[in-house]
């Protein structure tokens, strides 16, 4: 009895120890969470050529899920036929906006960086995390459907009032 506790705790010990030593926080393994003012949201790169390279990455898919999620509705290709493809995000019922349209006001708060062992393929994997403040989506919100209104409910090229 006593030698499957102490294989237990041995156990125990290994898997910290080898959380500790890849030394990533908690938030990394989070994509989204928020408090009473703030969204938080993680965005990741994984095998980038360079540290600088991942970082930029995370950014831009922090920023990427940050208005999926924030806004609503995930982010669909809609086809156009002027312009090939229009990436459209729907933010309320039949509000079809560019993501390009949406500014979103998202600031960097942490980043952590695992470098990839060259066995494994080298690179490196980067986890960025990024704060919105809540009051701004709804100002977002708010600005948009003023947008849809003096465009006349035609943001997105192919839905809206003919």
């Amino acid at each position: 009895m006593r030698r499957c506790k102490w294989m237990a705790l041995v156990a125990m010990m290994a898997l910290i120890s080898v959380a500790c030593a890849k030394g990533a926080s908690k938030w990394t393994r989070r994509t989204h969470w928020q408090d009473e003012d703030h969204h938080y949201v993680v965005g990741s790169a994984q095998g980038a050529a360079t540290e600088a390279e991942g970082l930029s990455a995370s950014y831009a898919d922090a920023i990427a899920r940050s208005r999926s999620l924030l806004f609503g509705v995930p982010v669909r290709d809609v086809a156009t036929v002027a312009t090939g493809s229009e990436r459209c995000i729907e933010i309320a019922d039949g509000l079809f906006v560019p993501i390009e349209e949406i500014q979103l006001r998202a600031l960097p708060q942490e980043s952590f960086v695992e470098r990839v062992s060259p066995k494994d393929g080298g690179g490196f994997n980067v986890y960025r995390s990024v704060v919105v403040r809540k009051i701004d989506v709804a100002r977002e919100i708010e600005r948009l459907q003023e947008l849809m209104h003096v465009r006349k409910g035609r943001i997105c090229r192919d839905h809206g009032p003919e």
